[in-house]
C-alpha cells in the first residue's frame, strides 16, 4: 500500500468562498427541452418515495462528519420498493436519511448518467445526474470497489452552474482532496454493483450514497474552499496527493472549516 503526502499545486478549476445555492423549486424545469419533472420523478414510477428523497432541495443547516467506511456498516435492505417495507424498517432508514452528512475523501471518477425514473427519464445533459465515486483515502489501491456513490442532481447543478462535468473531472485528474456534503440515502436498486455480488467489476462498496450533494469543497492551502465560479483559479493553491514514504493526510482539523 502506498502512502501519500499532500502537495500544493495551482488549482485548475474555479473556486468560490460564498455558500452553495439551494434550488428554488422541487420542480425541475429543463432549460434545454422546456420539460418539467416533479420531485416524485417519472409519473407511475415504481418508487416515488425514493425519488422524492433523491430530489430533495433543502440546504442542510448542519452536517455530520462520516466516512465511506462507516457507510459500509450501516443497515441494508433487500431490493424492493419502499411501499413494501415494514414500518420498523422505514423508521430505521428514515432516521439515517434525515441526517445530512459530509465526507472528506477523493473522487475516483465522475460521469454523466443516462435516463432514470427519478429524473423523469430525461436524457439531455441538463436533465440527468452526475454520478461520482468517492473514497476515503488517496491510496491508489482504493478503486471504485471501495467507494460510495455521490450524486449531483439536475436541480442542484442548475442552482450551482459551476458544478460542471469538466470541473469535477478536473478534480479527479488533480487528485484533489474534497469534502462532499449532502443528504444520506439508501439506494437499494443496485446490489449487483457490490463486491459480494460482483467479483469481476464491482463499482461500489455500499448502497448508501450522498444523494443529492448539496456542497462541494476543495482542500487548499487556505483551507476548505467551495467549488464555484467567482474566484480566479490562480488565487488558491490546491492540495493534492502524490505517492510518498511519509504519509501526512490532510484532515478537517488541519485544513480549516
Amino acid at each position: 500500500m502506498r502512502a501519500f503526502v499532500m502537495v500544493a499545486a495551482l488549482l485548475a478549476v474555479p473556486l468560490a468562498a460564498s455558500a452553495s445555492n439551494a434550488p428554488q423549486s422541487a420542480i425541475f424545469s429543463d432549460p434545454g427541452t422546456a420539460q418539467t419533472c416533479g420531485p416524485g420523478g417519472q409519473p407511475g414510477a415504481a418508487d416515488p418515495v425514493e425519488n422524492m428523497l433523491k430530489n430533495r432541495v433543502g440546504m442542510p443547516a448542519t452536517t455530520t462528519a462520516t466516512t465511506v467506511a462507516e457507510f459500509r456498516n450501516l443497515p441494508t435492505h433487500d431490493k424492493a420498493a419502499r411501499s413494501t417495507w415494514t414500518p420498523e424498517d422505514l423508521a430505521t432508514f428514515k432516521a439515517l436519511e434525515d441526517e445530512p452528512v459530509r465526507i472528506v475523501g477523493y473522487l475516483k471518477g465522475v460521469k454523466s448518467e443516462g435516463a432514470e425514473a427519478t429524473n423523469c427519464k430525461f436524457t439531455d445533459r441538463n436533465g440527468v445526474d452526475f454520478h461520482s465515486w468517492l473514497v476515503d483515502t488517496a491510496d491508489v489501491d482504493q478503486d471504485r470497489s471501495w467507494s460510495a456513490v455521490a450524486e449531483i442532481t439536475p436541480r442542484w447543478r442548475q442552482a450551482n452552474p459551476a458544478w460542471t462535468l469538466a470541473a469535477l473531472q478536473q478534480l479527479v485528474a488533480d487528485g484533489a482532496q474534497v469534502r462532499i456534503s449532502g443528504w444520506r440515502l439508501f439506494d437499494y436498486e443496485h446490489p449487483e454493483q457490490l463486491p459480494e455480488n460482483n467479483n469481476k467489476n464491482p463499482t461500489r462498496s455500499t448502497l448508501w450514497e450522498i444523494h443529492p450533494i448539496t456542497m462541494i469543497e476543495v482542500a487548499t492551502q487556505a483551507g476548505w474552499v467551495e467549488l464555484g465560479a467567482t474566484t480566479a483559479p490562480a488565487a488558491k493553491k490546491l492540495l493534492r496527493a502524490r505517492p510518498s514514504k511519509a504519509p501526512l493526510p490532510v484532515t478537517e482539523t488541519n485544513t480549516g472549516e
